[in-house]
């Protein structure tokens, strides 16, 4: 057994929520978001992207368990709210607006082309809560969507 998966107990996802176990594609730290690249199926600690195009998709899969490096298995936590730091202004940092990734410990405002991460819950000065469990995958571009 390594370190890795020495860290949490064995009963962990019976006891504490949804959790699963991902193959990781780089460094991710403890308690940071986690992304699926839905491209090479690796997770990834979560991070801005400027323009995801047709080539990287990206998809929040929960927050990490465990520190992790490329190739490691890790555990993701999938339900719950999660408090992060809020990057930017008042515009968007209110209950029940959807929350973007910024990096693994920051979101922003929701726009398009950006990954979601949850609904806002809860906010402070330079804070809120977000509800993993109640997000759209991806933000409506258009009435159709």
């Amino acid at each position: 057994m390594s370190a890795l998966t020495a860290n949490m107990g064995s009963l962990l996802q019976a006891k504490f929520g949804n959790i699963q176990a991902y193959t990781a594609g780089g460094t991710i730290w403890r308690g940071g978001l986690v992304v699926l690249n839905l491209v090479d199926g690796l997770a990834y600690a979560a991070t801005d992207t400027v323009d995801d195009g047709d080539t990287t998709r990206l998809l929040v899969i929960g927050f990490a368990q465990e520190a992790a490096v490329s190739g490691d298995i890790i555990r993701v936590r999938q339900d719950g709210k999660l408090e992060r730091v809020w990057q930017g202004g008042a515009t968007g940092k209110k209950p029940g607006r959807i929350a973007c990734v910024y990096d693994d410990a920051t979101v922003q405002a929701a726009s398009a082309g950006k990954i979601v991460v949850g609904r806002i819950t809860e906010v402070s000065s330079t804070k809120v809560f977000v509800d993993l469990e109640d997000r759209p995958v991806r933000i409506a571009t258009g009435s159709y969507d």
